[in-house]
């Protein structure tokens, strides 16, 4: 009976020893799950603090290299049609800038084939575009077109992507071919119909949004 009583008790602190290390077990597993479930909030705000960091230096690329150019210089070189309303000099939030050429100077209807007087335009930028790239920027040529599908009257397209991906490389073989920049400094986008600057709803709002950028802005 002695030894009953006394297996009895080391049983008693067996199972109360167990339930302590289950506790203890339980606690830290939840504290590791805690632990796991913080990382990903700190990663998130790493990630986000990375971007801001990349955004401000993009800017103040951007804006270092906009003040070695001239502004007025770009109006006054395109006076002509800055007036006429054909092309626009801006800068841009992020300190770049960008000079929109409509379509209706650059190439003939339906066409990615310049025009004498759209070759003209794009050759008065040559020492801008010079001056930019001996300071280290890019040049981004971006085509734009309405949202009237092409490819319904003119079969030589496949589609409002391909024209204005044509119309943008017409520009930069000028630049590249003609005035013989370094192709590395250019990059050729054709955005189709998805930027658009004003409504499609009317010929005029489709006349402003078949255009070309150029931007001059950071690497």
């Amino acid at each position: 009976m002695y030894v009953g009583m006394i297996t009895e008790k080391v049983s008693r602190i067996l199972c109360v020893c167990l339930l302590v290390l289950s506790m203890t077990a339980c606690q830290t597993t939840v504290k590791k799950t805690d632990h796991v479930r913080k990382k990903p909030d700190t990663s998130i705000q790493q990630t986000n603090q990375l971007r801001a960091e990349k955004i401000k230096l993009t800017v103040e690329n951007n804006l270092l290299l906009a003040q070695k150019l001239n502004l007025n210089e770009l109006n006054r070189l395109l006076k002509n049609e800055v007036q006429e309303k054909t092309v626009m000099v801006e800068q841009l939030k992020n300190k770049s800038i960008k000079v929109t050429f409509l379509n209706s100077i650059l190439f003939p209807f339906g066409s990615f084939e310049l025009s004498k007087q759209g070759r003209s335009a794009i050759v008065t930028l040559k020492d801008i575009i010079k001056q930019h790239i001996q300071q280290g920027g890019i040049i981004r040529i971006i085509g734009h077109t309405d949202n009237v599908d092409v490819n319904k009257y003119n079969r030589t397209y496949k589609d409002n992507w391909d024209l204005s991906s044509l119309r943008a490389a017409s520009v930069v073989r000028v630049l590249i071919w003609g005035l013989h920049f370094n192709p590395n400094t250019f990059r050729v986008e054709g955005h189709a119909s998805t930027e658009p600057r004003a409504s499609n709803t009317t010929e005029k709002g489709r006349a402003q949004n078949r255009r070309i950028e150029i931007l001059l802005t950071s690497k």
